[in-house]
This record gives structure tokens, C-alpha cells and sequence, in this order.
């Protein structure tokens, strides 16, 4: 099975590669999907499905957007679940213990770690399915990577949080792969939440509004425009930062949110000041509004209740998959979709950020920062900036998670 990529380097185009796999035949089959589902063929690329084998698990796990495409999502989430034996979907390599089967198992009481995979936008994306757990009698221990885990603390249903790669140094009664949890637990759409079930630290977010600066009667706008390097697609999600930018004119205020990259003219640094996740979601909630191709910063925005808009390309990541021309999503309440229609083409959806940027101006209310009292000026003297922010790096956000559990949890074995 070829990448996008490895189809573009040996074609040229997506066309001149859907015309290759074609031409040779059934062993390309799965190629061809790919390419036409990355063109938005859909209608194309699911009569594939007939034509293969149902027992190979790599068509197994291609057939799992179109499920969800089709509003299906558990049996969409089972059949990508099917992709983790071609190493395909989630985290490979097993961990101690028995895997939890919920339609056996009773987890009244139990201990289930939740382990959490993929990049940070899958782990943020799956920490909600704690509270499922919770709710159903089971005490929930998270794995997750150690710059989330302080966060993750402080989601409802979360008992403990330990680092991944912990996961044999603790006691639990069954695990359960993040990613596949909307399918173990036979979520539908209609079960999901979409309201804000993660947060910042109240003191991270006073800190950072003194760092972002004080409000005017210009809109606090974060951009971001690419996402991990080296996610297999990322090439693919990216857009041009310029053109990004561009959709922002002298009305906003816009603030760069990446830190691994320069940001574009006109556009305020923020990359020497955030230096964690922490920081990442306090600076966010002193933002309007956020503005991100498919990146971990859209999942932290949405996951708040920030008002997020993303650009999502052609072939969309399986959250933002159904329907395929939604708008909106059932995942998160404060999500506005802006779908690419061509591939490699980001003109329509930055279009559409524009038209849209319109009607934002219309109903944004400026709230200017109250004016400070001289008592509260003196207070504050000498006590913002750089200066609190070296402060609150220093004792407010841990730099190491140990593994720990509440006192109602079997202890560390």
C-alpha cells in the first residue's frame, strides 16, 4: 500500500497515478482508492471495497471513513481499529495486561487504563472517552504524553494520570486503546458530547493575557497552518502561511501559534514564549478566535469551547468525516469546517475563511480591559511579562509527571 506521497514522486500527478493503478490492475486496488479519495471521488473510491479481498486488513481499515462517512461510527472506528495489525492506526507495540472487551467484561469498580496514542491531537481528542468510562462504575487511569498529563488531570472522569510508557509500574484490571474507543464502547454521533471537557490553569491564563497585551477594539485571532512534520499527510493539510494570513486584514490582531516554524509578516511571535501545553491553552483562551489547518491546536481549541475554525483538506481526517460536507461537527460544539475541494488547492476553503470573517465582525462585541484602580496599577508594577512568565514556567507547570493514583485506586505494584 502506497503513501500519497510515494504515488506523486513516481507520477507527478494524482490523476497520472489514478490512471498507473488502474492500468495495473487488482494488486493496486487499494492504491487507487487512495488516490480517488484523495481527489473527493468518493462515490469511486468506495466501489473499491467490492472488488478486494474482505479479509485483507489493510481494505478493512481503508473501509473504515467510509463508514463513517455514512454515519456509521463504530463499526467505522472497529474496521480502522483492524488497521493496528498492519501498523496502520494507533500505537503498535502491546502493553501488560488483558485489553478490555465492555460487552464481556463488568468494569463496575474496575481499574482501566486508558491509554492514550497517536500524536497530541489524538490524545486530546480520545482523554473525553474517560468520562465514559467513569460513568459506567470504572476508576480510569490515563497514560499519556508527559506534557499533557498535567492537563489531562483535570478531566471529569480522570482519576489519575500517569506518563506513557509507565504503564507496567501500576496496577489496573484492563486497558483500553484511546483511538479505538468510540468503538469498544459503541459511541454513536448522537452520544457524543461536544462541550468543553478540557481547560487551562486560571494563573497561566492571567499571566498570558498580560502577555498578549491589552485589549483593543481589534479581534485576538490565532493562526496556525501546518502540523507535525512527520505525520505521513502533513504535506497535504498544510497551507501556505502567507495565504493564511491574507485572510486577515488591519481589523484583527493575529497571533502566530506555531512554534516550529517563523510566523508570517504582520503577525505576532509567540514560539519564544510558549513553552508548553500549558502555556499553549492558557494563550489560547485569551484569543477571540482560532484559525488552523487539522493540528493538535485545533483539537485543544475546540476541546475548550474556543471558537475554532478549521481547514480541512480533500481527504479529511476520520473527526471531521461526517457527513463529508458538513459544516460543523459532532465532536465539538465550537468547530466551523472549511473543506478543500481540490487537491493541493487551498483557494476555496481561505475563501470561505474570509466570507465567514465578515459575519464574525458583525457580532463581535470588543470588551476592553477594565481600567486598573492606582492600587491595583502599584500591585502590578514590575509583576508582568517576561518576568511572571519565567515565575509561572518555573512553579506552576510540573516538568515531570511521576505515575500517581487517588486514594480510593489499588496502589503502585
Amino acid at each position: 500500500m502506497a503513501t500519497i506521497q510515494n504515488m506523486l514522486e513516481v507520477c507527478g500527478t494524482l490523476e497520472k497515478a489514478e490512471k498507473f493503478a488502474r492500468e495495473k490492475g487488482p494488486d493496486y486496488y487499494l492504491d487507487l482508492q487512495l488516490c480517488l479519495a484523495a481527489q473527493g471521488k468518493w462515490d469511486e473510491a468506495k466501489k473499491i471495497n467490492v472488488l478486494r479481498k474482505p479479509t485483507d486488513g489493510r481494505q478493512i481499515y481503508a473501509s473504515g471513513l467510509f463508514s463513517i462517512m455514512e454515519g456509521n461510527l463504530p463499526m467505522g472506528m472497529y474496521q480502522m481499529h483492524c488497521g493496528r495489525s498492519e501498523g496502520l492506526f494507533g500505537t503498535p507495540y502491546p502493553i501488560p495486561g488483558k485489553m478490555l472487551t465492555p460487552d464481556i467484561e463488568d468494569i463496575e469498580g474496575k481499574v482501566i487504563l486508558l491509554r492514550s496514542e497517536g500524536g497530541f491531537g489524538d490524545e486530546i481528542i480520545n482523554v473525553r472517552f474517560a468520562k465514559t468510562l467513569a460513568d459506567r462504575g470504572a476508576k480510569v487511569v490515563v497514560s499519556a504524553n508527559v506534557g499533557l498529563a498535567s492537563i489531562f488531570s483535570r478531566v471529569e472522569g480522570v482519576g489519575a494520570v500517569i506518563s506513557s510508557g509507565s504503564e507496567k509500574f501500576i496496577y489496573y484490571d484492563y486497558w483500553m486503546p484511546a483511538m479505538s474507543a468510540p468503538g469498544m464502547l459503541n459511541i454513536n454521533y448522537q452520544d457524543l458530547s461536544g462541550k468543553p471537557y478540557i481547560s487551562a490553569l486560571p494563573d497561566a491564563v492571567a499571566a498570558w493575557k498580560n502577555l498578549l497585551g491589552k485589549r483593543t477594539d481589534k479581534p485576538k485571532v490565532g493562526i496556525r497552518w501546518s502540523g507535525n512534520p512527520k505525520f505521513e499527510h502533513e504535506q497535504f493539510r498544510s497551507v501556505d502561511k502567507d495565504m493564511l494570513r491574507q485572510a486577515f486584514d488591519d481589523r484583527f490582531e493575529v497571533f502566530s501559534l506555531h512554534i516550529d516554524d517563523d510566523a508570517p509578516e504582520n503577525t505576532k511571535e509567540l514560539k519564544d514564549l510558549i513553552g508548553s501545553w500549558e502555556d499553549t491553552l492558557a494563550c489560547i483562551m485569551n484569543l477571540d478566535l482560532v484559525v488552523t489547518t487539522c493540528t493538535s491546536i485545533a483539537h485543544a481549541s475546540a476541546a475548550m469551547g474556543k471558537e475554532t475554525w478549521v481547514i480541512v483538506p480533500v481527504m479529511p481526517y476520520y473527526v471531521w468525516g461526517y457527513p463529508i460536507a458538513a459544516k460543523t461537527s459532532g465532536w465539538y460544539d465550537s468547530v466551523k469546517l472549511f473543506r478543500q475541494r481540490t487537491f493541493d488547492k487551498w483557494d476555496y476553503p481561505i475563501n470561505g475563511v474570509k466570507l465567514k470573517l465578515e459575519d464574525f465582525m458583525k457580532t463581535w462585541v470588543p470588551t476592553p480591559d477594565p481600567e486598573l484602580t492606582e492600587e491595583e496599577m502599584k500591585a502590578n508594577e514590575g509583576n508582568l511579562g517576561a518576568d511572571t512568565m519565567d515565575g509561572y514556567h518555573r512553579n506552576l507547570v510540573p516538568q515531570q509527571v511521576q505515575p500517581e493514583m487517588s486514594d480510593d485506586m489499588p496502589s503502585i505494584v
